[in-house]
């Protein structure tokens, strides 16, 4: 994490889409951009470690790829230390007047001469210590204190926008952690629901994306999907573990899995129903689920996503009393029922999904295949 700034890659892949305050961070490097009719633009953050690092955020007509392959850093002392770093470092605004005059060859003169940057002025967030807004020309001494003033207040407006999005990484990681810590509990009982949970939340992800739900809202079913069969911490070890069929009773107490989940997750504040898609991911389309017995469009959208991707990976993955049955015997099932006990157009994307070259499955049978999203 960039001290409590920078936001998670787990969150941003997740999300598949810059968040709103990172939007905001683009358009007001846009208009520092505009103010001057410069050339680049672009927000740093100080990260957190032994090396100090200086992570780049969001920006203008900037080179994102080469800032990452600079290593820049804030900490005190360093001798490739560039103009960043030092207003990182010391708060205190930072202006180049010619690249070509400073002594030496440093990395992120190279950068500059590399991207044609000829004059650059760094100015640290007042508000918020922790990162800076730089602005690049092309052109030497293009930067003098009337034309810095109004990116000096542009600057605390960069800073504002970094705050919020410091309060959103912070809820972020809380709610990662805390999803995190409960599948840890149950997957130490259950050493068969390891990987089980995470892959049917990618599944659920995938289909709600094809679906056309917004990266956000897929991003909530596939964290209903990572803790989906977290009531099975109440149920029996020797029940979750037995090699063998259940009884009627032993299959009651497992049935009860969805709604104890329920109950441990109504005091976690997600910002979507987790705790009600989990109630209901057990429910069809018929009404002929459980544990409410719910039907058609009560049943939640994500709990429908859900339904079919839990069926698709329970039944594609070995299992302690049986050997996997296959992806395409998985699919066959889901489009047998398709309309009856699971959504139509859920199963329509579930099968697209499967059969794209979007997923692939791991294809040892012998344990749960992984499921893993193909880089674009």
């Amino acid at each position: 994490m960039v001290d409590g700034l920078a936001l998670p890659p787990t969150i941003m892949r997740a999300l598949g889409a810059p968040t709103p305050e990172v939007e905001l961070i683009e358009r007001l490097c846009r208009s520092a951009v505009d103010l001057g009719h410069y050339d680049a633009a672009w927000v740093d953050f100080r990260g957190e470690g032994p090396e100090h690092p200086i992570v780049a955020v969001a920006g203008c007509r900037w080179d994102r790829d080469g800032l990452a392959d600079l290593d820049r850093s804030w900490r005190s002392g360093n001798p490739s230390q560039g103009p960043v770093g030092r207003a990182l470092l010391s708060g205190e605004m930072q202006v180049v007047h010619d690249v070509a005059q400073v002594p030496g060859r440093p990395p992120w003169k190279g950068h500059c001469e590399a991207s044609g940057y000829r004059s650059l002025v760094v100015l640290p967030f007042r508000t918020v210590p922790t990162g800076a807004l730089t602005v690049a020309s092309r052109v030497a001494g293009r930067f003098d204190p009337a034309s810095i003033e109004p990116l000096a207040t542009l600057a605390d407006t960069v800073g504002l926008a970094a705050q919020s999005l410091q309060r959103l990484t912070r809820v972020t990681q809380s709610l990662e952690e805390t999803v995190d810590a409960l599948c840890a509990a149950l997957e130490k009982r259950d050493p068969y629901t390891a990987g089980h949970q995470r892959r049917v939340a990618e599944l659920a992800q995938g289909i709600a994306l094809r679906l056309g739900m917004s990266a956000s809202d897929a991003y909530g079913v596939a964290v209903a999907g990572r803790v989906h069969d977290i009531g099975k911490l109440v149920v029996p070890l020797e029940i979750l573990t037995k090699p063998a069929r259940l009884t009627a009773n032993e299959f009651a107490l497992v049935r009860d899995h969805s709604r104890a989940g329920a109950d441990i997750l109504a005091g976690v504040a997600f910002p979507w129903p987790v705790a009600r898609m989990v109630l209901e991911v057990h429910e069809r389309l018929d009404g002929s689920g459980y544990p409410s017995g719910m039907s058609g469009s009560a049943i939640l959208p994500g709990a429908r996503i859900l339904a079919v991707a839990d069926v698709v990976e329970a039944m594609a993955a070995h299992r302690p009393y049986r050997a996997s049955l296959g992806l395409q015997s998985a699919l066959d099932h889901v489009r047998q029922w398709r309309g009856t006990l699971f959504d139509a157009d859920v199963v329509d994307a579930c099968l697209e999904l499967c059969q794209s070259d979007e997923l692939h499955f791991e294809p040892d049978a012998r344990r749960p295949f992984g499921l893993l999203p193909t880089p674009r």
